[in-house]
């Protein structure tokens, strides 16, 4: 690599923060991101969460999970463990370790090899060795299955054959890259990892349309654990799948309380009964949301 001139140096420290990632991609497999006190590793490609952090000089989802943090300091309770699944990269469970601290424990679980090398190098470069990183998916079974991989934005990976895009929107112009992946139950993962139930929990779940199949292999972690969920609810791909009656019931049968994230206003918890969760998809013209689930 060259030297850069000084007439070099004013002339890209004068362009757009956007610009300069927009060029860097052309020669550099990862670009790195600083936002909120914490550091970034994204593969080049991938566009959409790493221009979001670029442009807004923030953590993704900080807002969301501000919230979150908001609501156990309402209570007077830290959670014991923290448990992302579908952790990506791991924006979120590095700011999670950051704002909580090492009294708690933090577990990442990422099926795909190109997100999980990023996460478990960015819990390293910000100094959190005690994240547990698992390269696995969660499922309602222990299997092997194929992951779909958009290069362009590495946090919409799904299960092969569930891309909501495709399947209820029938928009099919997006080219995949595919990779096995082990699945376990949620169940499974809790036991075979040992995860105290005597702490509270708190569960960040993001999984791009696999929520009803993650809560039917998990629903003995759900009733048995002290623990709370944030999760993307996306009724109209559930009911494209059949899935949409058969996970709401699921929810009721774990959960007593809950409130749609998109519904609710900063510092404010204004929880509602679990019995009225079926009408959020009506209240949310089918349109995905996050739910915020509560004992």
């Amino acid at each position: 690599m060259g030297l850069i001139n000084k007439a070099g140096k004013k002339m890209l420290s004068g362009l757009p923060d956007l610009k300069l990632v927009s060029l860097a991609r052309d020669v550099m497999p990862y670009i790195s991101v600083e936002a909120d006190g914490l550091s970034f590793f994204f593969n080049s490609t991938d566009h959409s969460i790493l221009d979001y952090m670029v442009e807004n000089k923030k953590i993704w989802s900080r807002d969301e999970m501000d919230y979150i943090l908001g609501y156990y300091d309402s209570i007077s309770v830290r959670p014991g463990n923290v448990i992302d699944i579908g952790a990506s990269v791991g924006t979120s469970i590095v700011y999670f370790r950051k704002m909580l601290g090492s009294e708690s424990s933090f577990y990442a679980v990422e099926p795909v090899s190109g997100n999980y090398d990023l996460l478990a190098a960015n819990c390293c470069i910000n100094g959190f060795h005690d994240i547990a990183t698992f390269r696995l998916g969660i499922s309602e079974k222990a299997f092997e299955g194929r992951m779909e991989i958009d290069p362009e934005n590495m946090a919409t990976c799904r299960i092969e054959g569930s891309d909501s895009n495709r399947l209820v929107f029938e928009n099919s112009d997006k080219t995949y890259v595919g990779e096995e992946v082990l699945f376990l139950t949620l169940d499974g993962f809790v036991s075979d990892n040992k995860i105290a139930k005597e702490r509270p929990a708190l569960f960040w779940i993001d999984v791009e349309g696999h929520e009803p199949e993650l809560f039917r292999g998990g629903m003995n972690t759900f009733k048995s654990l002290d623990c709370a969920v944030f999760c993307e609810f996306n009724p109209r791909l559930y009911e494209f799948n059949g899935r949409l009656d058969g996970f709401i019931s699921d929810i009721k049968e774990c959960f007593g309380r809950f409130l749609c994230y998109e519904q609710s206003e900063p510092g404010k918890y204004l929880f509602r009964d679990i019995a009225e969760i079926d009408k959020v998809a009506e209240e949310m013209k089918m349109n995905q949301c996050n739910l915020f689930l509560v004992k």
